[in-house]
């Protein structure tokens, strides 16, 4: 984001930023208590690709195929989300369990080589990288 003054100086506040990385790194848990909207669920993919839980509504990982309990852990009210966090942050061997299926069930289904697989498949070639010459 750039303010007023660092365009009047010729600054760029966003250049160097770390982006989202070091938060999830530093994050024992990741809330998604999301209520509405659609998309693809980018932050989820990312938070259990990067060993972080996830507590989410259902809305919030919907479409992903993440199994509760076993990838991830559900809560649609308030006070559910709090009580699922509290469980996260008190049980390290679920904690454990949730990161390592959620890593695997990323590398099966919704890591980046699975989706060029899926992609080339609707474009009727074969799992070699596109190159520019296509």
């Amino acid at each position: 984001m750039r303010t007023d003054t660092d365009h009047a100086a010729g600054r760029d506040a966003t250049k160097g930023a770390p982006g989202r990385k070091p938060h999830y790194r530093d994050a024992d848990l990741v809330v998604m208590p999301i209520r509405m909207g659609s998309g693809t669920r980018i932050k989820a993919i990312k938070a259990l690709n990067l060993g972080r839980p996830i507590v989410s509504t259902t809305l919030g990982v919907e479409g992903l195929g993440l199994i509760p309990g076993r990838h991830i852990l559900i809560a649609d009210s308030a006070e559910d989300l709090a009580a699922a966090c509290r469980r996260l942050l008190t049980d390290p061997v679920l904690r454990a369990e949730l990161v390592s299926n959620g890593r695997e069930k990323v590398r099966a289904d919704l890591g980046y080589e699975r989706a060029l697989a899926t992609l080339m498949k609707l474009l009727g070639r074969n799992s070699e990288p596109l190159t520019n010459g296509c």
